[in-house]
């Protein structure tokens, strides 16, 4: 269902539960679930540091054979921060990655250039790196090195397998993953092939890889490759922002978020310059990239769950009122189970709404103020809801409208 955040929406809504609320309140008994420990480390830091090689001046290589708009879309994106290489070693790594069900990826071993420490670091400072997906990650562990060319090799061979399954698939469509929603996991590893990852090449130096990751891309119908680039690199780092957010990994969400706040009005704007024009019915859009509309929700999310204080512990003797109000304000935490299972349609095996629900009728008229007037959001999302490249998130709004349903035993629809 479409967010409940439309204040007439809502008020008609609350007029529909009032007259269900003259019928009798179904108690439904509730049973806690489990949740399982997230497996990913928390990054803890206040900022992700920048390779050193970021500002350093680049020169094409006077042999690389590429168009020249896709070198211009290059670096036009190296300067709004796509993360550069150079300077850091290929190698195995370890990275802590998102999932687009559960939250929590756990950790998964790619190879990615590890970015230096600097000199006077201790030994177990924290280390980073950067992925495939052009983003800079903290690195749980770094590992041996690995074989640059013997991995753009692969990534070949598996876009022709990838093509030959998609024409057996989809023998009418043409083959294109400019848009598609894809996972963190596979915008990390370096088995996939995607047109970004001629970007990295062509800034270390290596012209000829670049050319081969290209070639596969060439028959674009597009002539300017700049939206799809950043499209692809902007998705990354706001699928990584939800699913940081989503298994209440705070400090990483909201430094992702903020950073997009910031690098969509400039992709914008090069956007603009380079010629470009909105999609067909979405002329009114305020940006190029739809699936970061709700950034600022999110930002504003991230913002107050840092900024809160430690809740106090549940009370003995909780009076009636008072316990309904700290599960209304609890359901803040509702999140993904491990199995990313847990997403809309689930909310009513969540052990807060679940305790609403025994309330019953007592619990209707602060579950109604939720519904009417608060916009915090819930620690789920869904993805691909609305096409390949969206993300829903779900507010606390929508976690009462299920207690609302299950006590009152209507869906509302």
């Amino acid at each position: 269902m479409a967010p409940l955040r439309c204040k007439a929406n809502r008020s008609s809504l609350r007029r529909c539960v009032a007259l269900v609320c003259f019928c009798s309140f179904a108690r439904i008994a509730a049973q806690p679930a489990a949740f399982a420990a997230d497996s990913a480390p928390r990054f803890q830091g206040d900022s992700l540091p920048d390779p050193p090689a970021q500002n350093r001046k680049f020169t094409t290589p006077s042999d690389a054979k590429l168009p020249e708009a896709f070198l211009t879309a290059t670096a036009a994106l190296f300067e709004l921060g796509l993360a550069d290489p150079r300077d850091c070693e290929y190698r195995e790594v370890q990275l802590a990655i998102g999932d687009q069900k559960s939250g929590d990826g756990g950790v998964v071993k790619v190879h990615g250039w590890a970015i230096p420490s600097k000199p006077g670091d201790a030994p177990d400072a924290p280390r980073f790196a950067v992925a495939w997906n052009g983003l800079v990650y903290p690195a749980v562990a770094i590992g041996k090195k690995a074989d640059l060319p013997s991995d753009v090799e692969r990534q070949c061979k598996e876009d022709v397998a990838a093509r030959a399954r998609w024409k057996n698939e989809y023998p009418n469509e043409d083959y294109d993953q400019f848009r598609a929603g894809f996972s963190e996991e596979v915008g990390a590893a370096e088995q996939n092939l995607m047109p970004i990852r001629a970007c990295l090449l062509l800034r270390l130096g290596e012209a000829a890889l670049a050319e081969k990751v290209w070639r596969k891309w060439s028959d674009s119908k597009e002539p300017d490759p700049f939206l799809a680039l950043a499209g692809d690199w902007l998705w990354a780092r706001f699928g990584r922002a939800v699913c940081a957010h989503m298994r209440g990994e705070d400090r990483l969400g909201l430094i992702d978020s903020q950073w997009l706040t910031t690098m969509q009005k400039r992709a914008d704007a090069i956007a603009r310059e380079r010629g470009f024009k909105r999609e067909e019915g979405h002329e009114k859009s305020d940006t190029y990239f739809e699936f970061l509309e709700s950034v600022p929700r999110l930002l504003a999310d991230q913002k107050q769950r840092l900024a809160k204080k430690p809740a106090a512990k549940e009370g003995q003797a909780e009076p009636r009122d008072k316990r309904i109000a700290r599960l209304v304000a609890d359901l803040e935490y509702a999140a993904p189970l491990p199995s990313g299972e847990h997403r809309f349609g689930g909310l009513g095996t969540d052990p807060r709404v679940q305790s609403l629900v025994s309330a019953g009728d007592a619990a209707v008229p602060q579950l109604l103020d939720c519904l009417e007037k608060d916009d915090r959001l819930t620690r789920l999302a869904e993805f691909g809801k609305e096409g390949p490249r969206s993300c829903d998130l779900i507010g606390v709004d929508r976690a009462a409208f299920m207690a609302l349903s299950l006590i009152l035993r209507e869906s509302f629809f």
